[in-house]
Parts: C-alpha cells; structure tokens; sequence
C-alpha cells in the first residue's frame, strides 16, 4: 500500500446507507467492532428518544449514520483521530443535520446531550476508560442515556461496575459475541473527570491526558530513539515528529533549537504537546493529522523523528507505519534524515530501500534504531 493508498476513502454498506472508512481507522477494513450491537439495539430502539445525540464510539459516524433517519435526535459525530474525522466528514457531507467535529467527550458542557453513544478502547487503558466513562455522565442532562459497548475479554465486567458506580442505573441489554451493551442513566451527580497525569521523562516534568500513548511514563522505544537524537544536529535545523503523542521527542529537539513540527492523529495526543509546551516554554508547531496530511506537499524538513504506531486498536496495521515512512521520504530534503525505532519483529527494512542509504544504530532485544538518508 502506497502512502496515496493509505489516504484513500473506502465505502462500506451501514444499515442501507454508505459510510466511508480508511486505513488507520479502528475496524478499517469493516466497521469497528462492537459497533454492530449497538446498531442492532439501535434499530429496535431508534425514536424512542428525542433532543441531542452524540457518536462518540470511534466508529467514524456509523451510529449516526444508522440513527440519522429518526429525525427525532440531532446527532453530533466527535472524532478524535483525524483519520475518523476525514472519514465522518465525507460520509456526511452536505447532510446539515449532522454535526461533525474533531474533539473529545471531555469538551461538552455539563447537561449538553441527551443521549451518548460510546466505544471505550481498551488498550487505552483503564484510566482514560474512567475519564470517558466520567465524561460522557457529565455530559449527559438528568435522566440521559449513556450507551456502551464493552467486551467480556477486555475488562467489560470490571468497567461495568465502574458504570453502574457513576450512573443512576446501569444495565446490560445485550450480549453478542463476547460483546455487552450497557445502557446507563444519569442520576443527579457525576465525578468530575480527572483530565490529566503528571509524571516525569527524559528530565522533563510533563503531563498528558490519560490514553495518550505512553502516558505517565517514557516508553521504551523513545527512550532508544532520544539516544540517538543528538547526531541529529538539530540546532538550527527543521525537524518533523511524525506521531508525537505527548510530545517527548519535540520538546527535546525543541530545547535544543531546531524549528519543530508535530503531527499526531490523536488530538488528545495534540492538546497534550501543546499544553507541555506552554508550560516548558518551547516553540513546537502541533497539529492534529492523520500522518503528514496536515503539511502542505511542499513543505521540507531536514530530519523527520518517528517512533510509528503499529497498531489500531487490537490490531497490527503496517499500513500505518509505511504511510509514516512514505510521507517522511517526501517531506525530507535531499541529504535529510530519518530516524525511527521499531519492534525488531517488524519488516521496516524493505520499506527504506528507495532512501538514498540506510542503516541500523543498534537498540536493545526487543527494539531497533534505524536511520534512512534521503
């Protein structure tokens, strides 16, 4: 798959009505999964409710979409990956009825929705499924329903008792295939959502709201990766951190001088770096962008900084980690650099064969450090 083949849009049937998907989006090739079960209880229970509704399952718009006919909800599709928000903006194109915007369950105001539909991601963690679970009772007017898929294998149990701990009421109306769909009520009170961790790395005193990757702690493979940031030169130079998450990497080539851009197709990952870099003082161009798509095509950097997700989801996707490298050789400079750290088990090695010249600096048992020449 080529990087142009990465950005393009796929159609796929949801209840009658077509629903566009992309690489990079939880589910992709299919709808999410779980998204189903709600769609199946939505069918049976469509109309019962009227007022505001808010899609906040990850799944690019596909609850909407379904429930969009029963005009007696106005629906707001939230996405905050970038490649979801591409994908729910085309899907509803010239439909002014549906609301699309790139954010977080976090940013409604108390009372705002009548009905909330959502996907927790479990290999977000336990802490950002108590912030969205949080949030979304906040969100809700009293009396408002929460709807949640969970699966039985991913701490579903132990997250509905969270559930039934924070709403009113809490129930499981359906059970599917391993999943569970709850439907939970707000009472007159809801825990206020703790937004943000506080923690230390590479010397920094950083924060980031929980699910980011590695929030709370420098991983491993950027640990490597900073290493080698030094023969990077980066004083003076312009740097691109491809997938910044909290923002370590940009922080560090900041302070040491270079002019830094980062992209990340989390936007809680964005607020993250912004907020890190206000209170460290750092100079960082942050953006919510499902890989470079935020960058105009001429734009040239002389090092690119990667540490590439590799998963979407519960799943490997390589699509990913080779629009990431697709869009570094474009974006590089003749002579720039790219340096990436990788699960050695990755085949990353055939994908630098049309750089100019590339080479391992080593790593540990479980990662590599590459650098390609453009």
């Amino acid at each position: 798959m080529t990087d142009q083949d990465y950005h393009a849009l796929y159609p796929v049937t949801v209840r009658g009505r077509r629903l566009f998907l992309k690489a990079g989006v939880r589910g992709f090739p299919k709808v999410a999964p779980g998204i189903a079960e709600v769609l199946d209880r939505l069918a049976v229970g469509a109309g019962e409710r009227s007022g505001v509704a808010i899609d906040a399952t990850g799944s690019a718009g596909a609850v909407a979409l379904a429930a969009e006919p029963h005009r007696q909800l106005a629906w707001t599709v939230l996405a905050s990956s970038s490649a979801a928000l591409t994908c729910a903006r085309q899907t509803f194109m010239g439909a002014a009825e549906v609301d699309v915007r790139a954010g977080l369950l976090w940013d409604l105001a108390d009372g705002a929705a009548d009905v909330v539909y959502l996907a927790p991601a479990s290999d977000r963690g336990s802490k950002r499924i108590h912030l969205d679970l949080a949030a979304a009772c906040r969100a809700l007017r009293p009396s408002g329903e929460a709807w949640i898929v969970w699966h039985k294998d991913r701490g579903a149990k132990r997250y509905e008792r969270l559930a039934a701990a924070m709403f009113a009421h809490h129930e499981v109306v359906v059970r599917s295939r391993g999943w569970r769909l709850s439907r939970c009520l707000r009472g007159d009170g809801c825990p206020e959502p703790e937004l943000w961790q506080r923690f230390a790395a590479a010397g920094l005193d950083l924060e980031s709201h929980p699910g980011v990757f590695s929030a709370g702690r420098l991983d491993r493979g950027s640990e490597l990766l900073i290493h080698h940031l030094e023969p990077l030169r980066t004083a003076a130079a312009k740097v691109l951190d491809l997938g910044c998450g909290y923002g370590v990497l940009s922080l560090l080539a900041a302070r040491a001088g270079a002019t830094v851009v980062a992209l990340d197709d989390d936007l809680a990952a964005i607020r993250s770096l912004h907020r890190n870099a206000t209170v460290l003082e750092c100079a960082v161009d942050a953006r919510h962008s499902d890989v470079a798509a935020a960058l105009k095509p001429n734009v040239r950097f002389d090092a690119v900084v990667t540490n590439p997700p590799f998963h979407v989801g519960q799943g490997v996707r390589l699509a990913v980690p080779r629009a990431f490298i697709e869009a570094a050789w474009r974006h590089l400079r003749p002579g720039g650099s790219l340096t990436l750290v990788a699960n050695r088990a990755l085949p990353y090695e055939p994908l630098l064969e049309r750089f100019s010249s590339w080479k391992s600096l080593g790593g540990d048992r479980r990662f590599k450090v590459l650098r390609a020449q453009r």
